[in-house]
């Protein structure tokens, strides 16, 4: 049986959790916040959604696991066979999760009128254990970090 790594907080793993729901694949949900003892345990570079496939491989990153989901499991498809209007999905997919969906994200507590910090469990700690590392600062400085500086932040935390 799959397994799925991560926190129903994160839209991300919202995203393939209700993939594997609507394709009536049937999973064990591990709640695991990032850079957590219990994720880095499951993958080296510590980050929400993961999932351990039946045969054990582990995977992570969203739009991964969804395609993974596809290609293993073809029966319900959720993508159109047509491969133009496949491909148009997966752009309305990436335009949304890149450009809409972390603004979106940020908004939420003001008009929720919700403090996320006291109210997700483990939260506080992991933002704290985020902003004192060096890509963050890199953010917070020019918001310059880019692929190759957060590659090479992972590479540091996984050796």
């Amino acid at each position: 049986m799959l397994t799925l790594h991560g926190f129903p907080y994160s839209n991300y793993h919202n995203m393939v959790k209700h993939a594997l729901m609507e394709k009536g694949i049937p999973f064990k949900e591990n709640i695991a916040y990032p850079q957590s003892p219990e994720l880095n345990a499951v993958t080296p570079i510590g980050k929400a959604p993961a999932m351990t496939t039946e045969k054990g491989t582990t995977l992570s990153e969203s739009s991964v696991l969804l395609d993974y989901l596809e290609d293993a499991y073809p029966e319900n498809p959720l993508y159109p066979a047509d491969a133009d209007a496949r491909a148009q999905v997966r752009q309305l997919m990436k335009v949304a999760e890149l450009y809409m969906e972390l603004p979106a994200r940020r908004l939420l507590p003001a008009f929720l009128d919700w403090d996320v910090m006291d109210n997700i469990p483990g939260l506080a700690e992991w933002d704290a254990m985020m902003a004192d590392t060096d890509i963050a600062r890199k953010v917070d400085a020019d918001h310059q970090a880019n692929s190759a500086d957060f590659m090479a932040y992972l590479a540091g935390k996984a050796g």
